[in-house]
């Protein structure tokens, strides 16, 4: 562990500027999700104090103007969970916009009376123009944005196959209703306009109920027992809503952004972590294995097994075997007998003499002497016993040295 932990340590010196650019592509992922989170903290603030702010309801209804009643609204009321209901008229129609972002724009779309007020559901002036004409019309400010439009032009509506013209008078922020997915955008006219407007789509005016729960409550729950209530009474419900889902539909745009920032710092990362760890690994394991290779070469003691004979004169018996020669055989070539030039036969080879070392000198009265090879057992008899192992030894000493 200690060999790895310096390995370590000695490759950052060694690769600084590797590992220094994935600090930095580190400190860039952490700042990329910082953003993200920073951003849905901030929307999700900023949604919930307007809403609060502008007192929007918990749900939102649509019912028939015809259908509507006093003793509706009372039925309503006893659902244990509700905590305040609130109607307005207006009249609902599928619009379309032209040129909306140089195109045609399809929405449902209900006209509110501007000047009808409403505890629930009110909205906020952002911009307004000085002067108002009689077809006067405020736009959401998802409108104008989103369709590029400006304050003081004009925006032409498609309903049931005629045109009618409307000068944007302003712009103002509401939160009753989402965007393109919630499937309803309101829009508020002037007096003069939305009196023109129920003259001609009378049959098409409808009472909005806007229905707070009580803290705590899941206004989901509450707006299904709301519809089985609707449902009970024959009343046709063209619109539901809740809070929860007109959320979702309004940040589902920049909570999509936040996800793709998200899942783009975690892919940066784990390419990056992944990478780094592989390149480590790859440098630690090579040093380990030309550390082992030095370890063995360097510090590696090999102990070299010796055969050493030992310095008596052990007498063996006459006509014993030394190795696979047997000692009266006719060819036996004796080395360190004969002097050079000595004559022999039987292809026995003669070599120089040398100084012996062992226990005794060399045997004494022993002359060398031309031979034959059936003299050859008769003059070795001529030596003692132990004179003759000592022979035998000091010609093992010449013949395998390296056993000693």
């Amino acid at each position: 562990m200690q060999q790895i932990k310096n390995l370590t340590l000695y490759h950052l010196r060694k690769e600084k500027r590797q590992y220094l650019s994935f600090g930095i592509i580190l400190c860039l992922t952490a700042f990329i999700i910082n953003i993200a989170l920073v951003l849905v903290r901030q929307m999700d603030k900023a949604y919930d104090d307007t809403f609060t702010k502008l007192n929007t309801a918990n749900i939102n209804l649509c019912i028939p103007k015809s259908q509507d009643s006093d003793s509706l609204k009372e039925r309503i009321r006893t659902v244990k969970e509700v905590d305040v209901l609130e109607s307005r008229s207006g009249i609902l129609l599928s619009a379309t916009a032209e040129d909306f972002r140089e195109t045609e724009f399809s929405m449902n779309t209900i006209f509110y009376n501007i000047n009808e007020l409403s505890e629930l559901n009110q909205y906020e002036m952002i911009e307004k123009t000085e002067t108002t004409g009689e077809n006067a019309i405020f736009l959401p400010r998802y409108i104008v944005e989103f369709g590029e439009y400006e304050v003081g032009e004009t925006i032409t509506y498609q309903i049931s196959g005629k045109e009618y013209t409307f000068q944007i008078a302003g712009v103002l922020q509401e939160m009753q209703f989402g965007n393109y997915g919630s499937g309803l955008i309101g829009v508020y006219l002037s007096e003069e306009c939305y009196q023109h407007m129920l003259l001609e789509f009378e049959a098409e005016q409808v009472s909005m109920y806007a229905v707070n729960t009580k803290e705590g409550t899941d206004s989901l729950s509450v707006c299904k027992e709301i519809n089985r209530v609707l449902e009970g009474e024959q009343i046709q419900l063209r619109y539901s809503n809740t809070d929860l889902k007109s959320k979702q539909t309004r940040t589902m745009v920049s909570n999509l952004v936040v996800m793709i920032l998200l899942v783009f710092a975690v892919i940066v990362l784990a390419v990056c972590l992944f990478l780094s760890r592989f390149r480590i690994q790859n440098m630690i394991q090579e040093d380990m294995t030309n550390l082992g290779v030095e370890n063995v070469l360097l510090y590696r003691h090999v102990r070299i097994k010796r055969i050493v004979l030992e310095h008596q004169t052990n007498a063996a018996v006459l006509g014993g075997k030394l190795g696979h020669v047997v000692v009266a055989e006719e060819d036996l070539a004796s080395r360190g007998l004969l002097q050079t030039a000595d004559h022999v036969q039987r292809r026995a080879l003669s070599a120089a003499r040398r100084a012996k070392q062992a226990d005794q000198l060399a045997v004494r009265n022993l002359k060398g002497k031309v031979v034959d090879r059936n003299d050859l057992l008769a003059g070795l008899l001529v030596a003692t016993g132990k004179d003759f192992c000592q022979i035998l030894q000091n010609n093992l000493h010449e013949k395998i040295p390296f056993l000693l």
